[in-house]
């Protein structure tokens, strides 16, 4: 997502994947070699043009590995 304007940028989105891996080499703790992870990530980015020549950005992220 993009909104933009000629002072100020806001940009924004989201993410996730997940993934399986069925392989005898990493076995956890648990007796099959059936091994998940699931990765969550959000952002947010917000630029604003302070007089005609300069930009600032400031931003955050938030991931979340399972």
């Amino acid at each position: 997502m993009i909104c933009y304007s000629e002072e100020t940028n806001i940009t924004a989105g989201i993410s996730h994947s997940r993934f399986s891996l069925s392989d005898g080499t990493w076995v956890a703790q648990n007796t099959d070699s059936l091994n998940t992870a699931s990765n969550y990530a959000g952002y947010l980015q917000v630029d604003k043009r302070i007089p005609e020549k300069l930009m600032l950005s400031a931003g955050v992220r938030y991931e979340r590995f399972r």
